[in-house]
């Protein structure tokens, strides 16, 4: 049995690598339908319901781990029966393979897909918190989605701009955006 105890936790140990240090897609290994945690996030935001196999990958290579990891430590204890060791390596990993698969369902349902709305900064409106001089840079402040955020800021005409200016971005490369203020874009436009 200690074979066996042994085999299953290095087959856990090593499939488990492979899905912390490569996903399995980055491998091309298969195993059969199973959802990945950012594969259907666009689904999850459309009102899709979201599951999630108790079968995944990730839950087999952790009951395998939990399993022969047990069974391995405890087949060296000669005063233990082999139903007891085969029982408890058993819930071992089963308890391991729950917390895996409940830690896969909280990631899921908090995973939200990077759309390319919310990589396009231009055209975001918010405001400065730090002035911009001649030349220099400032700190722009925005909200999307909700979550404030903040991103280095240099003007577009080289003009000063000063704190708690609204502002646009109109060009945004190298993580700095290009702003301008907006009133002054709405009275260039003829707003």
């Amino acid at each position: 049995m200690e074979t066996l105890y042994l085999t299953s936790f290095l087959l856990g140990l090593g499939f488990s690598a492979v899905f912390l240090f490569g996903s399995v897609d980055h491998f091309h290994l298969h195993f059969g339908h199973h959802d990945h945690a950012g594969a259907h996030a666009g689904q999850m935001d459309a009102g899709h319901d979201l599951q999630v196999s108790m079968f995944h990958p990730s839950t087999i290579a952790a009951f395998l781990t939990g399993f022969g990891g047990t069974g391995t430590v405890l087949s060296y204890y000669p005063g233990i029966w082999g139903w007891v060791i085969l029982a408890t390596s058993g819930i071992a990993g089963f308890l391991e393979a729950a917390v895996v698969f409940r830690f896969l369902v909280w990631l899921i349902r908090h995973d939200h897909s990077l759309s390319t709305d919310d990589s396009n900064m231009i055209g975001q409106v918010g405001y400065l918190s730090t002035p911009i001089a001649v030349g220099g840079t400032g700190e722009f402040i925005y909200v999307r989605r909700g979550s404030r955020h903040a991103c280095t800021a240099k003007s577009h005409e080289g003009e000063i701009i000063a704190r708690g200016e609204e502002v646009v971005v109109l060009d945004y490369a190298h993580a700095v955006a290009l702003v301008k203020p907006f009133e002054a874009l709405m009275r260039q436009e003829g707003r």
